[in-house]
């Protein structure tokens, strides 16, 4: 007969995996709202597209690449315990030789949960890789069928008045193109310049609060490749927190014949 402190774990244990489930059902009723029927990801946390890639050809380098992990690592917790599912989507962020009695190697990972907000680390050991446990990504175009939501990173800031109104017009020309190519876009340089002309402030430190809002309404961040976006204390900024948050990064350059060239940033840190 089971003892009531017994009871009493197991009824703690199913009320935590209880909440999770309910949580996980709120989180895909929200992404059908905003997304519709059509996506189908397997787990809340997976509603981005990734493509398959393969390991970067040093070891040294795998900090700050995202991997899948196919068999996540209980190390004898209680499932109610345990927030991070089977098949997460996670980004490396150190790797430790010689740990523990057994001298592997641990790659320490995040994962960032859609249903708390939070992220959870997880220890991998790196043999997972070579047993297939592990799968390195590269961020894809297509989600489920959709065309990508796109926040559009472009350089702004600038003593001449003049280069703030070019800037303007390159984010605002590239945004038409992304928006012909079918793709959805929120371009805030485009909708802020108007607005620092009316006498709005028109630094980061004014629109730091509203542009990371908009960049975690999207399901990309596209950089847009003109001249200043290397210098850009936003673009960075803005960035860091795609990273941070699992958002794919890719880059858009303007082609010698009118049109642009978007492609995936293959590497975390790239810029």
């Amino acid at each position: 007969m089971d003892t009531p402190s017994h009871d009493h774990h197991a009824d703690y244990l199913a009320s935590l995996e209880a909440d999770r489930a309910e949580r996980e059902q709120a989180e895909c009723v929200r992404l059908t709202a905003a997304l519709g029927d059509g996506w189908q990801p397997s787990r809340p946390a997976d509603v981005r597209a990734w493509d398959v890639a393969p390991p970067p050809k040093f070891k040294k380098d795998y900090p700050g690449q995202f991997v899948r992990v196919l068999d996540v690592p209980r190390y004898g917790y209680g499932l109610g315990h345990d927030a991070v599912p089977d098949n997460a989507v996670m980004q490396i962020r150190t790797r430790i030789t010689g740990a523990g009695s057994g001298n592997e190697t641990i790659l320490n990972c995040d994962w960032h949960c859609p249903c708390c907000g939070h992220a959870h680390g997880k220890e991998i050991k790196e043999s997972a890789i070579a047993e297939g446990k592990v799968q390195f990504l590269s961020p894809g175009v297509e989600s489920s069928g959709l065309r990508a939501s796109f926040y559009l990173a472009a350089p702004y800031t600038h003593d001449d008045p003049d280069v703030r109104q070019q800037r303007w017009l390159d984010a605002t020309r590239a945004a038409a193109w992304l928006m012909r190519q079918g793709h959805m876009v929120l371009s805030p340089i485009s909708m802020g310049h108007p607005m620092t002309v009316m006498g709005a402030d028109g630094d980061w430190t004014a629109w730091q609060q509203a542009c990371l809002a908009m960049l975690e309404a999207c399901a990309c961040m596209v950089i847009l490749h003109v001249p200043g976006w290397e210098q850009s204390v936003g673009i960075a900024a803005e960035a860091d927190h795609a990273h941070k948050i699992g958002m794919p990064l890719w880059r858009l350059a303007p082609t010698d014949d009118g049109q642009y060239r978007l492609e995936a940033a293959g590497k975390v840190r790239w810029w």
